[in-house]
């Protein structure tokens, strides 16, 4: 099957060609190559830099052809570089959102081969189980949100007068797998 890419801007880049051509931080480029990761997808050459330059990306492709690592690497970078104050600050500065509570804890077990996760707060949320734990974590700032939409809506709809989620702090969201999850 061919795979055909589309890419749409004011400036074109072009795509790099291996992994060490990512400006990812050190540790997520040394935590890939400990992994495993030695190979680069077609989709994850056009998107890993744009995102890392703070655009908007859609990556439409099909079933394993390396979308979630077309953005979790440069997303897990970026979130690295925010302020370490995140703890004083109430929310996630990232939000992804999937189908379904086994594609949470994938997403949570890629983050913790890429990262240190004592350096940066994760929380994942899924079903109905510790909503309360859930909240307070948020209550007290993270790095990122996994989570399925209606965990986010419940998290939200329980705690009216507590701000967990702060609008102004997000900046990135993603959904990852958005046709299964509408």
């Amino acid at each position: 099957d061919m795979i055909y890419t589309f890419v749409h801007g004011d400036s074109y880049r072009a795509p790099i060609e291996f992994i060490s051509q990512a400006k990812f931080s050190k540790e997520i480029h040394q935590n890939l190559f400990k992994n495993g990761y030695h190979a680069i997808f077609p989709v994850q050459a056009y998107s890993w830099n744009e995102i890392l330059l703070g655009r908007a990306v859609t990556i439409v492709n099909p079933k394993r052809s390396g979308k979630t690592m077309a953005y979790l690497p440069s997303l897990l970078t970026l979130l690295s570089d925010t302020d370490n104050d995140v703890e004083n600050k109430q929310g996630p500065i990232g939000i992804i959102f999937v189908s379904s509570s086994r594609e949470v804890e994938n997403i949570y077990k890629l983050c913790r081969k890429m990262v240190d996760m004592r350096k940066m707060s994760i929380v994942t949320a899924f079903g109905k189980w510790n909503c309360a734990e859930k909240q307070l974590k948020l209550l007290n700032g993270v790095h990122l949100l996994i989570t399925t939409p209606p965990c986010f809506l419940r998290l939200l709809s329980q705690v009216e007068d507590l701000k967990i989620i702060d609008r102004e702090r997000i900046q990135f969201i993603v959904f990852d797998n958005f046709d299964l999850i509408y």
